[in-house]
Order: C-alpha cells, then sequence, then structure tokens
C-alpha cells in the first residue's frame, strides 16, 4: 500500500486515466483496486510492484507534505468528541453520589450485566449461564454472551490487581459501553477509506459521531448492555472481510497461490481469518446474533452469481468463507457443546451447526458453478438452479428435519415480531406508530434526521456502482446496508446497528457529488498552480465560480451532517430569538440533549424503594448454612428439563411489571417474578403471571396467580397505573373495554364535550386497587412502603387547539395536602395553560412514584348479624405525611353469618426479618347496621390467617 497521495495517484494512472471526482484529490484506493482487477495480469504485477517499492522508499517528508498525517488525526479527534459526548454531560447522573456511591446503570439489561460481571470478577473466569435469582420459582437462562462480562471483568482484575473493589469494577464497566461506541469509528474509516477514499471515512465517522438515536443511547457511559459491543464486532467483521475481498480480488486467490505463499493470496486469507475471528467475537457476544452470519451467506451467494455469469473463478469465495464461518464455530464450540439440543438465543448446538450449515451452502453454490461450467450451461441458468437448490434444501429440512426448519422460520420472524413483542420497545416496527398502528417514519428522522433518506438513495447509487464496477467489496457492501435496512425497518432494536451504515452512506454520497461536480480536476488544477501563499488569490479569482460551488456543497454537506447536533433538530429555532441568543439557537440539538440525558437509570425514589425492600423483607437465602440459594454462588447448577430449581423455604418471589425484574435482583437481592428477558409475564398456559396478575378484577383470581407463582411481595410503579395498562393488555389478550369515554361541560353555555376516559373494568384492576386504592376492600394485600419524593398527580388533558388528547401527564407536588387539592380541582375541567389552550379535564389521586404491598393471608373477623345486614371493617393508617382509610365490607348471609378477612394489622407490622412503613393508627372500627365496636388484630393472625370471633 502507497503511503503518499501522489504515489497512489501516478501508479493509478498507469492504468488507465484517471477518473476525476475523488473528494480529498487523490486516487483512492478502492479506484485501485477496481482498476486493478480490470487490467491485465501484467500491469497488475506492475503496480503491485511500485506498491511495494514506494512502501520501502518511505520518506516522512514526502508524507507530511502530502498531508495524509491529517487523516489519522482526524479520525483521533472525531474519537475524542465521540467519548466526550457520552461521558462529560451525564457523569453525574451515573456516578451519583447516592447512598453507598451507587453507580446508576440502565435499569433493564444493563444492571443484570453488572451482576454477571461482579460474580465472574470472584470466580473468574466462570460466569452464570443459569439464575435462580431471576423469574421465580423458575429461574432463567442467561442469553447474553460471555465476552462482554469477561473483558469488563479481566480489565477489572487487570487495573486491580487482582483484587478489584466494587468501585473500581463498577467505574470499568460503566466506562466500557462508552469506549465500545467510540472504536466503532475505527472500522467505519477503514470501510470508507478502502471502499471510497479517506475522505469518505472520516466523513463517515464524523457523522456517527452526531448521530442521535439508537447507536448513540446504547454507546452512553453506563449503558453496559451488549448492543455497542454487536455493533462494534459486527462492523469490524464487515471492515476485515472488505479488505479480505479487495486483496483476493487482486491477488487472485486460489489454492495454488497459497501454496506458493503469494503474499497478496496470504494477505487475503490473513484479512478472512480476522474476519472470522470478529465474527467469532460477534458470536460469543450474542449467541442470537446469526443475522451477521446470513448477511456474509447471501452475500457470498450473490457474488457467486455474479462472478460465474461474469465468468470468474470462484475459488476464493469458498477460501474465505471457510475462514469466516469456520473460525467462529470453532470459538463458540466450547460454549455450545455445554447444551447438546437446538435453542435459538442460547449457546447450544445451534450456532456451530448453522455456521457450519453456511459453509456447507455455499460450498454447495461452488459445486453447482463447477457442474455447471462443465456442462457449459447457459449462464442465466446457474441462478435459477441456485434459487431450486435453495427450495430443495428448505424442502429436505420441513420432511427431515423439523426443529431445524423451526429454527430457520422463528430467526427469519426478527423480521416480523407479532402478539406481545410489538409492545417490548426494541422490537417494535420502526415505521409504525405503536399507538395508532400507522405508518409513522417520525421515529426513523429522530434518530436519524438527513442520513436517512439519503442513505436510501445512497443503497440506490451503491447499487448502480456495484453492477458497473462489479467489484465484489462494494456487493458485500451493498448486500450489509439492504438486509441491515430492512432489519431496522422490521425491529428498531436494528436501528443502533443501521448508524454505521447510515454514517458510511452519507460520507459516499457526499463524496459521489463531488466527484459529479469534477472535484479531482479542481483539486489537480490547485495542486499544479498554487505553489506559494501569493497563488491563492490568484487561483480563487480565476476559478471563483467552482470556488463558490465547492463552498456552497461543502456547507450544505456539513449542515447535514451535524443537523442533529444543532436546535434545527429540536424546532427550538421557533421559539428562540436569535438576535438575543444565536448560540442558543444553533447548538442545542438531539445530539447534546442526548448526551444530556444518561443512560436511563433508575431514579432515587426506585432506588430508596430497593433499599427499603433489601432490609425490610426476609432475605430468600435463608440461613448462611443453605447451599442452594447464594447471591454471590458465581453459578448454579440447571436443573434438568421439566424439574425445579431445589429453592429453599425461605425463597419467595416478588410480582412486577417486568420491565423491573433486573433491578430488583441487582439492587435488592430479590427474586423477581418477571424479568426483562419478557420471562415471567405470561405462565402456565397464559393463565397467571405478571399481566393476567395486575389485570385481573377480582381479588381472589389475582390472590391465586400470586399463590401459584410463589410471590410475597407486588412492586407498582406510577408508569404502570397510568401508561402500561395498553401493553399489558396486549400481553394478555384481553385489549377491549379498558376506556371509556365521558361527557365534560368545558365552557359555559357550550354544549358537553365527549372525551375519554378510564373504564369501570379498569377502575376494578389489580393494578388500580393497589396503586390508587391502597388495597381497599381487598383481603390478601397490603401497603407496607412507598418511596420518598414529591407526590404526583396524574391528569387527562384536552388541546383546545387541535383537539388532541394527552392522557396521564403528571404533575409533581411536594405536600400531599396541596397535592390533593390539586387533584381536586382537576377532576372538574379546569384550565392548565395561561392561554386557556390546554384544559384538564380528568385526575388521578396524588400517589408517590413507586409502591411496594405485601401479599399475606389476612386475618378473618366473623361473628353474626341479622340477615342482609352490611358489616363495614375500617382502619385508619399512617405513612409519610398522609393518612389513609383501609375498608372491607360484606353482608350477612342467610344465616347471619358474616367474615371480613382483613390485611392490615393494628399493631406494628413487622416480623422476623420483615417490616412495614406504614403505620396503623388505632383498631378496627367494626360496624354492623347502626352499632359500632373497636376490634385488635394482631400481625400473627394476619400472616397466618387465623380467626377473630366477634
Amino acid at each position: 500500500m502507497a503511503k503518499t497521495g501522489k504515489g497512489r495517484g501516478r501508479q493509478a494512472d498507469k492504468v488507465r486515466p484517471k477518473k476525476p471526482g475523488v473528494l480529498d484529490g487523490q486516487t483512492s484506493q478502492a479506484e485501485q483496486s477496481v482498476k486493478a482487477e480490470t487490467s491485465a495480469p501484467a500491469i497488475e504485477k506492475t503496480v503491485q510492484a511500485d506498491e511495494k517499492a514506494a512502501r520501502k522508499t518511505f520518506d516522512l517528508a514526502a508524507y507530511a507534505k502530502s498531508m495524509a498525517w491529517a487523516y489519522p488525526l482526524a479520525l483521533l479527534g472525531i474519537m475524542a468528541l465521540m467519548l466526550y459526548l457520552r461521558v462529560v454531560p451525564s457523569y453525574g447522573q451515573v456516578f451519583t453520589g447516592w447512598e453507598g456511591n451507587y453507580v446508576n446503570f440502565a435499569s433493564d439489561d444493563a444492571v443484570y450485566h453488572m451482576r454477571l460481571v461482579h460474580e465472574t470478577v470472584t470466580h473468574f473466569p466462570d460466569r452464570i449461564f443459569y439464575d435462580p435469582f431471576t423469574h421465580y420459582p423458575f429461574g432463567s437462562m442467561v442469553h447474553f454472551g460471555p465476552l462482554l462480562t469477561l473483558l469488563i471483568a479481566g480489565a477489572s482484575l487487570i487495573a486491580g490487581l487482582g483484587n478489584p473493589g466494587t468501585a473500581l469494577v463498577d467505574t470499568i464497566g460503566a466506562y466500557t459501553p462508552a469506549i465500545m461506541g467510540v472504536l466503532c469509528a475505527v472500522p467505519v474509516y477503514f470501510i470508507g477509506k478502502k471502499l471510497f477514499s479517506r475522505s469518505v471515512g472520516i466523513l463517515a465517522a464524523f457523522t456517527l459521531a452526531l448521530l442521535p438515536g439508537q447507536f448513540m443511547a446504547r454507546s452512553m457511559l453506563g449503558f453496559t448492555d451488549h448492543h455497542i459491543a454487536e455493533v462494534l464486532f459486527s462492523v469490524t467483521t464487515v471492515a476485515f472481510l472488505v479488505y479480505a475481498l479487495e486483496h483476493a480480488r487482486t491477488s487472485g486467490l486460489n489454492l495454488e497461490k497459497l501454496k506458493n505463499r503469494d503474499k497478496g493470496a496470504l494477505a487475503a486469507l490473513g484479512f478472512g481469518a480476522l474476519a472470522g475471528i470478529s465474527f467469532g467475537l460477534y458470536m460469543l457476544t450474542w449467541p442470537g446474533g446469526l443475522i451477521i452470519g446470513m448477511i456474509i451467506f447471501l452475500y457470498f451467494a450473490v457474488q457467486a452469481v455474479v462472478d460465474y455469469v461474469k465468468g470468474r473463478n470462484l475459488d476464493y469465495l469458498l477460501i474465505l468463507a471457510s475462514a469466516t464461518f469456520l473460525i467462529p464455530a470453532v470459538m463458540v464450540l466450547p460454549y455450545s457443546l455445554t447444551d447438546l439440543s437446538f435453542q435459538l438465543l442460547y449457546y447450544s448446538l445451534t450456532q456451530p451447526f448453522f455456521l457450519g450449515l453456511a459453509l456447507a451452502g455455499v460450498a454447495a453454490v461452488y459445486g453447482l458453478a463447477a457442474v455447471h461450467k462443465k456442462t457449459k450451461a447457459e449462464p442465466w441458468t446457474f441462478p435459477v438452479a441456485l434459487l431450486g437448490l435453495g427450495v430443495i434444501g428448505m424442502l429436505v429440512l420441513y420432511l427431515f428435519a423439523q426443529q431445524i426448519f423451526g429454527l430457520v422460520m422463528a430467526g427469519l420472524q426478527v423480521f416480523t415480531p407479532s402478539g406481545g413483542m410489538l409492545v417490548v420497545r426494541e422490537a417494535a416496527p420502526s415505521y409504525i406508530n405503536s399507538a395508532t398502528g400507522q405508518i409513522d417514519l417520525s421515529m426513523l428522522w429522530e434518530w436519524f434526521f438527513w442520513t436517512f433518506p439519503i442513505a436510501i438513495i445512497a443503497i440506490a447509487m451503491i447499487a448502480f456502482r456495484a453492477f458497473k464496477d462489479n467489484r465484489p467489496a462494494e456487493w458485500l457492501f451493498l448486500v450489509w446496508n439492504l438486509i441491515m435496512l430492512v432489519a431496522t425497518f422490521s425491529q428498531n432494536r436494528f436501528a443502533y446497528y443501521f448508524a454505521v451504515n447510515a454514517a458510511l452512506l452519507t460520507g459516499y454520497f457526499v463524496y459521489a457529488v463531488f466527484r459529479a461536480f469534477d472535484w479531482d480536476k479542481f483539486t489537480q488544477s490547485w495542486r499544479k498552480n498554487v505553489r506559494a501563499g501569493a497563488d491563492v488569490s490568484r487561483f480563487i479569482s480565476g476559478h471563483a465560480g467552482q470556488v463558490l460551488g465547492f463552498a456552497a456543497l461543502a456547507g450544505i454537506a456539513l449542515l447535514v451532517i451535524i443537523w442533529p447536533a444543532t436546535s434545527l433538530s429540536t424546532g427550538a429555532h421557533s421559539s428562540l430569538d436569535m438576535a438575543k441568543d444565536p448560540g442558543a439557537y444553533f447548538f442545542t440539538g438531539v445530539t447534546e440533549l442526548m448526551s444530556q440525558s444518561g443512560p436511563g437509570g433508575i431514579n432515587h425514589e426506585w432506588y430508596q424503594a430497593l433499599l427499603w425492600m433489601k432490609a425490610n423483607t426476609p432475605d430468600p437465602q435463608g440461613s448462611a448454612d443453605s447451599s442452594t440459594l447464594r447471591y454471590s454462588s458465581g453459578s448454579y447448577e440447571r436443573p434438568k428439563d421439566g424439574y425445579a430449581y431445589p429453592y429453599p423455604a425461605s425463597a419467595y418471589g416478588i410480582m412486577s411489571w417486568w420491565d423491573y425484574g433486573h433491578i430488583i435482583t441487582y439492587v435488592a437481592h430479590r427474586i423477581p417474578n418477571a424479568n426483562p428477558f419478557q420471562a415471567g409475564i405470561l405462565e402456565n398456559n397464559n393463565t397467571c403471571g405478571s399481566a393476567p396478575f395486575f389485570l385481573a378484577t377480582e381479588e381472589g383470581k389475582a390472590y391465586a396467580n400470586l399463590g401459584s407463582l410463589g410471590s410475597r411481595y407486588v412492586v407498582v410503579e406510577n408508569r404502570d397505573a397510568n401508561g402500561y395498562v395498553a401493553a399489558m393488555s396486549v400481553w394478555a389478550d384481553d385489549r377491549d373495554g379498558w376506556m371509556t369515554e365521558k361527557e365534560f361541560s368545558l365552557y359555559k353555555n357550550q354544549p358537553p364535550v365527549t372525551l375519554p376516559v378510564n373504564s369501570q373494568k379498569y377502575e376494578q384492576c389489580m393494578l388500580n386497587r393497589l396503586y390508587y386504592q391502597d388495597c381497599t376492600n381487598m383481603g390478601h394485600f397490603r401497603l407496607v412502603y412507598e418511596s420518598p419524593g414529591d407526590y404526583l398527580v396524574n391528569v387527562n388533558l384536552l388541546d383546545t387547539r387541535d383537539g388532541s388528547i394527552y392522557f396521564d401527564k403528571s404533575f409533581n407536588v411536594a405536600n400531599y395536602t396541596e397535592a390533593y387539592g390539586y387533584y381536586v380541582d382537576a377532576i372538574e375541567p379546569v384550565m392548565a395553560s395561561q392561554d386557556g389552550s390546554l384544559i384538564a379535564y380528568d385526575a388521578r389521586p396524588p400517589e408517590k412514584w413507586v409502591k411496594v404491598f405485601e401479599v399475606v393471608k389476612g386475618a378473618n373477623i366473623t361473628g353474626k348479624a341479622d340477615p342482609g345486614t352490611i358489616v363495614t371493617a375500617s382502619l385508619d393508617l399512617t405513612t409519610g405525611d398522609r393518612t389513609f382509610k383501609y375498608m372491607q365490607s360484606t353482608v350477612a348471609d342467610s344465616a347471619g353469618s358474616f367474615t371480613l378477612t382483613v390485611p392490615y394489622a393494628t399493631e406494628a407490622i413487622n416480623g422476623s426479618n420483615y417490616s412495614s412503613a406504614v403505620t396503623p393508627t388505632g383498631k378496627y372500627t367494626l360496624t354492623i347496621g347502626n352499632s359500632t365496636s373497636q376490634v385488635d388484630v394482631s400481625e400473627r393472625a394476619v400472616q397466618n390467617g387465623e380467626t377473630i370471633t366477634i
């Protein structure tokens, strides 16, 4: 590889006249490869010899004069910017200074990754692959790959000299995603450089640095998840494969050349091996990551068709496919052999089998091409035969290997999510509005802005270029971009993958636009005529039109790239006075807002609730001599299929919506029934689980649900009771009847307006009865804790300007009395904005952010009364600065008997290893008809279901 721009340009000129339009004024390595592959072998050897000589006679002065050194410096500057954006603005949100110096990792999978890291540090290199400390009473297989865990744990052990403290491990874990996000710029640069030019690589890296959306979110400080590692290793795999293909075509890679130790062929094989290693690292990051394998396999199939039609040798494809697929198969084998079954999302025989199947598929394509060549069949028959071979292969799997066929179809379902997965944020289609079900591209715009439409245009341009040049690396680039675009439309989780594609395609688009305006000729003229500073003004005056044109193009290109970092991306320019504050007008965009928002950790209220839970609920591990359940065991023996994990009698579950399962495990060291693996949402043929429990409208059914799952506590967050009912109803397949309509008189002397409100069905569901009614009229559930902080009053708002409805907007109020007054005012229509455009027409009572409830048997108050008499028990309780009343009512039966099951004791609500933050203020007031009496209820009676006879 020549070191200077001049050397490269002169060598390329020996092949054929230089095409105009390279952005940096030099002939790109990409164009040299295209020229070399279309030249005579003798000329190819001459070019390679000149490159070798250029390397041997490297001239530092010439290198400095060529300005080639500016590109690595620019790349380092871009990487520094990326690191700054991901670390500095949100630093205080991650390193919080809370009790115990808690590091606030992202609140779903990131905290669980850190659980794995801490256990691996203690038991290195063993890592948990089955965990009974989540998804009670079943435990969960852990589908995360081991690589991210081992990288963080290994770095911690090295930095801590074999004994790292918790703070050091957390710090390394918090910085890891940001560092990996920054490193993504390196393969992006080299792909752009190899395919097009150095300038394309720099433009792509710069575009990636400023892109907001999924890529930035998942590479933030504290977002310690495997997602950004997936991006890093997948794009690195593509980069190495691009280089392998370039060397393969210029060297004519085949077995004979490898035997003769041809340097070009060995370089191609070396890059192919590096692609295989990087692919293996990707598979060790995410066992379900066969999508990259599918992309590479489809590329090899497409390239085989192209090469066959063009009469080229296919040897190099089989050689590179062998390296690309065999190496990762060997790398995952130690983990795959731990489960001799076929699982799609866990390490099993699936990964090495499908990698081997992909290689066998490439070999079959190679063999089919050889047969066609020997029979001298028409070229067009080869792709037809290849398609037929694929259909026959799928038919064979369907008839004789239905499990494998099922895995293939399940893998393809990544492009067609359905059911409950549609309400999982990262699995939902990116082009569908989840609220309306209509096509909506606004989310893609907010993630990519102008780079998304540019990417689509650029893909079409790359397709034209690939057909025209028939350059293998460009065909790979095209297939990769097309499949990742489809994947991004199908599930928004792939938007963090597509960020690198969008960046590269944007860089290429800018490059192509400059080519169209003859940039190369312009730069050649500059070099020829500008020898000193005095020549600059003369050149500019003589080429004023071109200078202005290229300046305008550069300005537009720069604006497109930095758009997300400007207020143009937020619409802030419509409300800011540019004359007063031009800086605020232009330089506060989505990129900066995202960098300030942090990784999405828990708020302080949640953290304190989890600390309370850890200190005031029974330890599920039981006594110290229990060997079946230790939080820090490092690994656990997975029970055989059909068998339960041997939990001790002390173990129990915490029922919550699945989003909060991992923080319950990580912070509280308690065992959630449901978790962000989407486990525990539906259990036992959909008869129980978190979704059926929270939506149940009968306490008895809900209580039986928790009984079958061994749940002792229930945790509810404000968003559950207000925003997540829709998602729960989708999972439970119970979508109807949660909303109704009600008439409101918004204006005097105006007819009432019909507006949506919560229905009676919602009022009766467990979610509402727990969170908003504090278990009143229930016998087996009681409030034991609510988080500190402000009270939230959730209201429904009507925008009178366009008739929009805004559900459940929350307002924070510190004092309960004031908050309750706010709620009372909002029950009836009240202006919620000074200009009268927003009207609050309905509200929910003030509540804290997180509330914890205990599941109890309940004490049974029994007695006699006249048949048909209403019997009521009421109890005043306090928590924080508010007092609330619990009530339970029944009617005496025909024999004059009644039973009231009550969950609260009239004495201190505590026992062995547990306590409550709710305090009774006296005794139960029992009202039978017109008479009242006082009743004491002991905590023992509540816990054991004892009977108190009146």
